[in-house]
């Protein structure tokens, strides 16, 4: 499984452009930094409290299936 942290730029941009393959599932959650982190598309700093996506992309057929990993790192927006 893939994990990132994106900046709002970045995640929204990739949101736009990710394409669905078959075997192939992803998510994208919304929230607050809850530390000090780097964009790991940009590089730029996203700051505790800002904005910013935890992305996560996994196989459905691979060996690592989908966790709930994100509230180590964001406090997750309701919509």
């Amino acid at each position: 499984m893939k994990q990132e942290i994106l900046c709002m730029e970045c995640g929204d941009e990739l949101k736009r452009t990710i394409k669905k393959y078959p075997g192939e599932s992803y998510l994208f959650k919304e929230g607050k930094a809850i530390d000090d982190f780097l964009c790991d598309q940009c590089g730029n700093e996203i700051v505790p409290g800002s904005q910013c996506y935890a992305f996560s992309l996994w196989s459905v057929m691979g060996a690592i299936p989908y966790y709930p990993w994100e509230g180590e790192y964001i406090t997750e927006v309701q919509p």
